[in-house]
């Protein structure tokens, strides 16, 4: 790590090299090694956060024991879980604590939360004034996607809708053609629509607001209708061959993803029945080919014995 603190910089001013600058702080934003060095660094934490797995103090998130789950994380956006606890908790940041003295990563306290869940207010107290930590409420946003214990409702997906409609609000002044718009909703617009729905079976409602605002955007160049649509949606939908414009159906994309995921989730389970199958099918198979394989041979050997002088 000497080269990452030793190492000096130059800056050209004006056409004039500036005095050398020591790399104190590490590595300068956008270095090719950066992004190395952080997933080292998440993999310390894991560690850390694994060895709570042997501590009887703590205590899985009800949710997340037969997952074996303690964070989840991506970039540096980190949830921790554990049951609603002192004690539990108070090993959690232990863990963190020590990743962070070796480390020298630190959690910033002004966008760090708690979020409970069935926990009386007596230990909603205990452990906001022990760990100086805000309250947070659900639903709250993580990578861009709000996170809610219930079914997600019309109200949380006013942030996806306000997205598509700011979206096409700048784009109306743009003055594009017929064939531009339609670009832009096959590629940026639907793709907003698809990231939500893999994680979220999204209200048919927004679903169809959303469609409309495509439909205005796509005839007249806006969010409001100003001009009669010339084709019904549906059979925009269609393939080129079939008359269409080839546009993506939202409604059916979504089946599409969450039959995938339903997939995905029972392979395991459908890999060993398939081999069951195959086992049950092949040991039956020779069987039945000796059998037959037997009685023509038997039966060539008669015809032969039959036609013989």
């Amino acid at each position: 790590m000497a080269c990452l603190s030793t190492a000096s910089y130059y800056f050209n001013v004006n056409g004039e090299m500036t005095m050398p600058i020591k790399g104190k702080k590490g590595l300068r934003q956008g270095d090719p090694i950066s992004p190395y060095l952080f997933v080292l660094c998440m993999e310390y934490l894991n560690r850390c956060l694994l060895e709570l797995k042997d501590n009887k103090d703590y205590k899985y998130h009800p949710k997340c024991k037969k997952l074996n789950l303690y964070h989840v994380c991506f970039a540096d956006d980190l949830l921790l879980f554990s049951r609603g606890d002192a004690q539990s908790i108070r090993q959690l940041f232990s863990a963190f604590q020590k990743f962070s003295f070796v480390s020298g990563l630190r959690a910033n306290q002004a966008k760090t939360s708690i979020y409970f869940g069935g926990v009386p207010c007596e230990v909603h107290n205990l452990i906001l004034e022990e760990f100086q930590i805000s309250k947070g409420d659900l639903p709250f946003k993580y990578l861009g996607v709000p996170l809610s214990s219930k079914k997600l409702s019309i109200a949380a997906c006013q942030p996806l809708i306000k997205n598509v409609l700011s979206r096409i609000d700048r784009w109306a002044s743009k003055l594009l053609s017929y064939a531009g718009r339609l670009q832009l909703i096959k590629s940026i617009l639907f793709g907003v629509q698809t990231y939500w729905c893999q994680v979220f079976v999204l209200p048919k409602k927004v679903l169809k607001v959303i469609q409309v605002a495509c439909r205005y955007f796509l005839w007249s160049g806006a969010s409001g209708a100003t001009k009669r649509n010339l084709i019904v949606w549906d059979k925009l939908c269609l393939p080129k061959s079939a008359g269409g414009l080839k546009i993506i159906n939202i409604e059916l994309c979504i089946k599409k993803i969450h039959l995938q995921v339903t997939v995905e989730y029972y392979n395991e389970e459908w890999q060993g029945f398939e081999e069951a199958i195959t086992f049950f099918v092949t040991m039956g198979r020779p069987r039945k080919t000796q059998a037959k394989s037997a009685g023509k041979k038997s039966k060539k050997q008669d015809e032969g014995a039959i036609s013989k002088p």
